[in-house]
């Protein structure tokens, strides 16, 4: 198995990122159940930070971090 080279190669942001885009998808469900509108905007949010705290974190794969976090 090879060095992964993007955040896109991890089945964990594969997941997340599938799970925010059926979510998206289903937002009309939401609203057709009476979620309110806040609650099933709040879900929608959440579930795109998944996969972006996800690719944030892979690039912050660098020396510099490194140091910094064996520093504190």
């Amino acid at each position: 198995m090879g060095r992964i080279e993007s955040f896109r190669e991890l089945t964990v942001w594969q997941k997340s990122h599938q799970l925010f885009l059926d979510i998206a998808n289903d937002m009309e469900l939401f609203l057709k159940k009476r979620v309110a509108w806040i609650i099933a905007d709040q879900i929608l949010r959440s579930s795109s930070s998944i996969s972006a705290n996800i690719s944030e974190g892979f690039g912050r794969r660098s020396s510099a971090d490194l140091l910094l976090t064996k520093s504190v």
